[in-house]
């Protein structure tokens, strides 16, 4: 059991308040801030970043035209051996 279960546990209790404090406080804070402020920056970050690329520099069609060709190319080849596998 971790100290941070106990403490969990303790607290569960209404009697008294619990609280710890050390290295492995301070660490597993920063790790949980950490996370919220990623998590936060990537849902906000990542839409607002491809609208500015597609106005700006019509990056987005430019990403996906490409995307498009490989596609298409795979099922080509794919449908090629298929056609040769037969005939062999």
């Amino acid at each position: 059991m971790s100290v941070h279960e106990i403490v969990d546990e303790a607290n569960s209790v209404e009697e008294f308040e619990v609280f710890i404090t050390g290295e492995s406080t301070i660490s597993a804070d920063w790790v949980e801030g950490n996370q919220r402020d990623a998590e936060k920056g990537e849902t906000l970050g990542a839409p607002i970043a491809l609208i500015i690329l597609a106005v700006v520099s019509g990056a987005l069609a430019a990403a996906v035209l490409p995307m498009l060709k490989a596609i298409i190319s795979i099922m080509v080849a794919f449908g090629l051996v298929l056609v040769f596998g037969q005939a062999i």
